[in-house]
């Protein structure tokens, strides 16, 4: 598995508001857990888990509301989040796959 996350400030128009993602880049054995962490410095309400595949455009897996996950119609149980709190979101791959090879994006806004 290949995975690459991006950084950048959201567009709230707050200047200083950032999501910052770790690890930036990562690459792991098949079948190997894996942990995204996403922090937000604005304490917004949502915060979103998002996978881009070369050549498409990123995919929506899941997205808190405060401390309420939703989870999109077709993202796999392979995927689980936590959210401890309002500034950091977590996306868990259980078993990595060579199909989970990706850019996953994490972006948070008020509402």
């Amino acid at each position: 598995l290949h995975s690459a996350s991006k950084s950048s400030s959201s567009s709230t128009g707050h200047v200083g508001a950032m999501v910052i993602q770790n690890p930036r880049y990562l690459v792991t054995g098949l079948g190997k857990p894996v942990t995204l962490s996403c922090s937000q410095n604005m304490k917004h309400d949502a915060m979103y888990w998002y996978q881009q595949k070369p050549s498409q455009a990123p995919k929506l897996l899941l997205y808190y509301y405060d401390k309420e996950i939703t989870r999109e119609k077709n993202t796999s149980e392979n995927f689980q989040s936590s959210r401890p709190n309002t500034s950091l979101c977590s996306l868990d791959i259980r078993s990595a796959g060579l199909g989970d090879s990706a850019v996953y994006l994490c972006a948070s806004s008020r509402d």
